[in-house]
């Protein structure tokens, strides 16, 4: 390798960041919140064997992790996803769930991180198809396709009740509840930025009134099972 490319190999670390950096909205913004959603993910998975849902997984790596935990899992989006990897007992269908359901099996376990804000919003990530279904229908489709007992790890946005079209809703005091209802909540946190733009631990009171906008809400993380 010569000089100049590992010099340029050092340097594009640094290079990333402060490009991402310029991208960046002015604070409060979202930078960071995959640090937030996944690592909950992470703690909170539980083990396999059995069937996993990773629903809108994007490029993410959280069907990875169900699989290495030792599911089969299938991993669905409305875009062509294709990892730089491929992994035993990992498959990825393309497909709206609604389209879809017939051809899923009872789950063990649903992943749902950063995807339930954008159902029923026309063109979100491809999504026009989906326009006439809700939030709340999906939720509904989600809770009859988990086995009872079984675990859903769910991610959104919150703060005061809002939807910014076509890109997310977030998530307050009025609609959280109906999204949640028939779930029982195993477990829950909230996040909010502070002053220095750092994501930080937060009272669900206080994360459901923040001002939200298209560029930066709180976080509401959940483990919830379907206790039918």
């Amino acid at each position: 390798m010569s000089p100049m490319r590992r010099i340029l190999r050092r340097l594009e670390p640094h290079l990333l960041q402060a490009y991402r950096k310029l991208l960046q909205p002015p604070p409060p913004n979202l930078e960071g919140d995959r640090y937030m959603e996944y690592s909950w993910i992470a703690a909170n998975i539980p083990n396999g064997p059995g069937q996993a849902l990773d629903f809108g997984c994007g490029f993410s790596w959280m069907g990875l992790l169900a699989a290495r935990r030792g599911f089969q899992v299938t991993a669905i989006d409305l875009r062509e996803i294709k990892w730089p990897y491929l992994y035993p007992g990992l498959e990825f269908k393309k497909g709206n769930l609604f389209n879809i359901i017939n051809e899923l099996t009872m789950m063990d376990l649903i992943i749902c991180c950063s995807t339930i804000e954008h159902i029923g919003l026309s063109k979100r990530y491809g999504g026009e198809e989906s326009q006439n279904c809700t939030d709340l229908e999906a939720m509904e489709l989600l809770f009859k396709l988990l086995k009872s007992g079984s675990t859903m790890l769910l991610t959104l946005p919150v703060g005061r009740d809002s939807v910014f079209y076509p890109l997310h809703r977030v998530y307050g005091e009025d609609r959280l509840p109906k999204l949640l209802d028939g779930w029982e909540v195993i477990k829950k946190e909230y996040w909010i930025k502070d002053k220095l733009n750092r994501w930080i631990v937060s009272e669900e009171r206080v994360a459901l009134n923040i001002e939200a906008s298209q560029y930066y809400y709180g976080l509401g993380l959940f483990v919830l099972q379907n206790s039918r």
